[in-house]
């Protein structure tokens, strides 16, 4: 019986055997749009997916898994040892959605400690992939040993034939694994151990006596054309489980979500506004309050409009195209980092001077500095760079702190390959920094400069003030509204299409951090300006750093001759001496979390 329902939740999405996170792609833009801002949607990696390497992540599940509280082994130990993980990672009250192995895990996560799961969304999902004497719908033992055979000859061409495989049925099929191919390009390869341990998983886990006992709400979403766990395989769950759902997918295989996006994230809406508030109220308390601060601020017509942006795979794909020439022509950007790390404590500063300005109160109000309240066991500082790029900013904060433990996260793994991220030793996550991948209060310093403009702001705010420590600080800059000002004039008279993104002014930025929880917010505004001998130079420069997407009211088709003469004559009209300028509204953001203490 439902006890009424609660606007707003955490949403976490894991993905399959093979495939990372980059597969919820389309579907998780249209939940983005479906749920509003009141929901926040997390994409999950599973242990060794992602950056995340196979000796830490599933090095650590294996290592819990051994002393399992149920004596379990093997197989079915590290399984439970990754639900246990999962669950620790994130807000309890969250509603879990997994697909295929991310639905097996989900399935686990809510057996295990149903008081923490608000809600569980099961996609081309099974309580028992493998075949048994007394369950046929499922695969054939000699598939999962086919497939383990071949993932050691090539586990490349193994993952290529299983997204073949899995769109198989499907009356889009092809479509669908170029898609779904392409978007894994963009991901890092899996880790080989994953993979295997993964077809461990799947050939030995069997969940079907836990499911009568998993009372949490569960929405079950299934093609009807799914081969790989056939449709009596959800049927079986929704008869099972004492509160299901049941939602088939006609033209659909073993990713419906995939198929129709639309229709599957206003399939789960539905599902989430129907939620019993008190299954979620845990994973959003206090929240409500700041989202309702934060609608406040949207309610002004400066404020930051999300859904202006580009769509992020198109951003992705140009960050990613940009990598190699990145560093020739971003200049501004290092110009904005050294900006921003002006604000933080002097190169030298130790962890004893850190350390008193944290009891300092009213001193480390005004210095913006990183607290060591709660450093890790090694004593050091913790640190993300949200949106690294190829490491300039987090080469800087190494210089301020050499011991420092920093986390450099980007979506662009092109990025993250740069050569300055391997030589400083920064732990490489690929990751969206609107949903980070990391746990509740991980750091003690959240840096970020020049990307939360291609984001959500509000978003980014309110991941940074989860992940961040009690007494942490945050360090970020952004672009304000007066960025290319001179791009923008020259077209004025031209045509009414945009030409740059809708970059946010620094009140809806305060409004989103106060929003957020944060404190002691410092905003600080400044124009740099750089000159260029032709206007194809400068548009150029703009390319070669990936910053060309303007996303909604752009141009569609190319510019006419007549177009861009009109144009380039009207930028040369505000040619100056040092050459054509082109301006940037460089904002510059300074903020605490509040110590526990003043909670």
């Amino acid at each position: 019986m439902k006890d009424g329902n609660r606007r707003g939740g955490e949403l976490a999405l894991i993905h399959g055997w093979g495939i990372g996170s980059a597969c919820w792609g389309a579907a998780a833009d249209a939940l983005h749009s479906a749920l509003g801002t009141d929901w926040n949607v997390r994409l999950v990696s599973l242990p060794g997916y992602g950056s995340t390497a196979d000796s830490t992540a599933d090095g650590n599940a294996a290592n819990t898994a051994n002393d399992n509280a149920d004596g379990s082994t093997g197989a079915d130990a590290s399984f439970a040892a990754a639900a246990d993980a999962l669950l620790a990672s994130l807000p309890e009250g969250v509603v879990l959605c997994g697909w295929s192995l991310g639905g097996l895990l989900a399935l686990q996560a809510a057996a295990t400690a149903p008081q923490r799961v608000g809600g569980l969304i099961l996609v081309g999902s099974t309580p028992c992939f493998t075949q048994r004497t007394d369950w046929p719908a499922a695969q054939a033992p000699a598939v999962l040993a086919a497939f383990h055979a071949a993932l050691a000859s090539d586990a490349a061409a193994t993952r290529k034939r299983f997204i073949a495989l899995l769109n198989q049925g499907d009356t889009q099929a092809r479509t669908l694994t170029r898609a779904l191919a392409a978007a894994q390009g963009d991901s890092a390869e899996p880790a080989p151990a994953a993979l295997a341990r993964g077809l461990d998983w799947l050939r030995d886990v069997d969940l079907r006596e836990r499911v009568p006992h998993i009372n949490v709400p569960t929405l079950l979403i299934h093609g009807e054309r799914d081969a790989l766990t056939p449709p009596a395989a959800g049927r079986f769950l929704a008869a099972t489980l004492p509160d299901a759902e049941f939602e088939s997918f006609s033209d659909a295989a073993h990713a419906p979500f995939l198929a129709d996006p639309q229709r599957f994230a206003a399939r789960i809406a539905g599902f989430v506004a129907a939620l019993p508030a008190s299954r979620r109220a845990k994973a959003r308390d206090g929240e409500r309050s700041c989202n309702e601060a934060a609608e406040a601020t949207s309610a002004n017509p400066l404020a930051n409009d999300a859904a202006a942006l580009p769509p992020k795979q198109r951003v992705r794909a140009a960050f990613e195209r940009a990598a190699t020439s990145y560093d020739a022509a971003a200049v501004v950007q290092r110009q904005v980092a050294d900006l921003l790390g002006a604000g933080l404590p002097p190169a030298g500063t130790g962890r004893a001077e850190e350390q008193s300005a944290a009891q300092a109160e009213a001193q480390s109000a005004t210095q913006h500095r990183p607290t060591t309240a709660s450093t890790t066991a090694s004593g050091a500082l913790r640190a993300i760079d949200a949106g690294c790029g190829t490491g300039y900013g987090g080469a800087l904060l190494r210089a301020r702190w050499p011991a420092l433990e920093l986390v450099a996260a980007d979506f662009a793994p092109a990025m993250l390959a740069h050569p300055t991220h391997a030589t400083g030793g920064a732990l490489r996550l690929a990751a969206d920094i609107e949903a980070l991948p990391c746990a509740d209060a991980s750091f003690d310093l959240y840096w970020s400069s020049l990307a939360i403009q291609w984001c959500d702001s509000a978003r980014v705010a309110r991941e940074a003030a989860r992940t961040l420590r009690a007494g942490g600080r945050l360090a970020l800059a952004t672009l304000g509204p007066d960025t290319f000002a001179e791009l923008r004039a020259a077209f004025a008279g031209v045509d009414r299409y945009r030409h740059t993104l809708a970059f946010a002014p620094p009140q809806a930025l305060a409004g989103h951090l106060r929003a957020a929880g944060f404190t002691d917010i410092r905003i600080e505004r400044q124009t740099l300006t750089l000159h260029y001998r032709e206007l194809r130079e400068l548009l150029a420069a703009v390319r070669e750093i990936g910053a060309n997407g303007v996303g909604a009211g752009a141009r569609r088709g190319l510019m006419s001759r007549s177009v861009w003469q009109a144009f380039t004559a009207a930028y040369e009209e505000q040619r100056q001496p040092q050459g054509l300028p082109a301006s940037y509204d460089v904002i510059l953001a300074y903020a605490s979390k509040p110590a526990a203490s003043a909670a």
